[in-house]
């Protein structure tokens, strides 16, 4: 199996290795550090799909149109993406979207609040740091008692202490899980990443998402992955 590398021309980071575990933006993301000067290592440890329980989108958009929600909570560009495509597939796009501009919309990083400016909205509430705890920091003051909160989630994850935290808030909770997390390269190529990491070729990591840490880690702990023989 060949490695995929890619070197920059020159810059702050001219003669760094960095290895990227991106999938969805790993080609803008590997430019915009190859145009630092790093030589980019891609690996890609983690997909993005859609859930396959489409049929709980399906009742958490029906919900979204029918209650109203006052608030949205979303945690991930990727899941207001994946909420609006699953909307336009049951022909409900225009209502979906005029749901969300209804609500107050929270945004979790800059990622959400890009994805919905995309659709001509804003966000109300840009958390700062951009964590679940920033979340819960940010709305620490807020009365939320009988409030229709939808909450949009990350992968699998059903976030029990944002969960707890919005219930304690007197919030009535409406989760969806819009994506999955699915294995992107095979095992093979991460661990001959790990050799070379091993080995001191690699410099720098550049993580975009826990998940991607969990796989690795994963895969670090197998005694096998030592025997593996350099990339080439």
């Amino acid at each position: 199996m060949t490695t995929t590398l890619s070197a920059g021309q020159g810059g702050p980071l001219a003669g760094r290795t960095i290895a990227l575990p991106e999938h969805r933006e790993l080609d803008r993301f590997a430019a915009l550090v190859e145009a630092e000067g790093a030589t980019t290592w891609r690996c890609p440890l983690l997909a993005i799909l859609d859930t396959p329980d489409q049929t709980s989108v399906g009742r958490w958009l029906d919900a979204l149109v029918a209650t109203p929600f006052d608030e949205l909570i979303f945690l991930t560009g990727e899941g207001v993406r994946r909420l609006v495509a699953a909307a336009e597939r049951l022909g409900r796009r225009e209502e979906t979207l005029a749901a969300f501009s209804r609500a107050r919309r929270i945004t979790r990083g800059p990622k959400p609040a890009r994805a919905l400016h995309d659709l001509g909205l804003k966000s109300d509430l840009a958390v700062d740091p951009p964590t679940s705890e920033g979340v819960m920091q940010s709305l620490a003051g807020v009365d939320l008692s009988g409030r229709a909160v939808g909450l949009q989630l990350y992968g699998q994850e059903p976030n029990l202490p944002l969960v707890s935290f919005l219930e304690g808030r007197g919030a009535r909770i409406f989760p969806v899980a819009p994506y999955v997390y699915a294995d992107a390269s095979d095992a093979e190529k991460v661990v001959r990443l790990l050799e070379s990491m091993s080995r001191g070729e690699v410099d720098l990591l550049g993580f975009t998402s826990a998940g991607q840490v969990d796989r690795l880690w994963e895969l670090a702990k197998q005694p096998a992955w030592r025997t593996c023989s350099p990339p080439g």
